[in-house]
């Protein structure tokens, strides 16, 4: 599954001291393997390996399984602070 993580970003002009906000969008792709998720950013033709989680951590601090994809990707956005849907 391609996505993208769409962030925030603050940028303070030197000239004015304003903070101007906008946003940036990093490519991703996800794959659920033998019940581990793996994460991949993407770079033009690269990618890059940056998670290979293999459970999801409960509020109550034990470990289950992820129940599908979907789920592990709404689970990496809201962990890295995605904006959107």
């Amino acid at each position: 599954m391609n996505f993208d993580i769409i962030k925030e970003v603050h940028i303070v002009n030197e000239e004015t001291n304003e903070v101007e906000e906008s946003t940036e969008s990093t490519p991703h792709r996800a794959i659920l393997e033998d019940g581990t998720l793996k994460v991949w950013t993407i770079d033009g033709e690269n990618e890059t390996l940056i998670l290979n989680q293999p459970w999801k951590n409960e509020n109550d601090g034990s470990r289950s399984a992820w129940a599908d994809l979907d789920e592990g990707v709404a689970w990496f956005k809201s962990d890295n602070q995605h904006q959107g849907a």
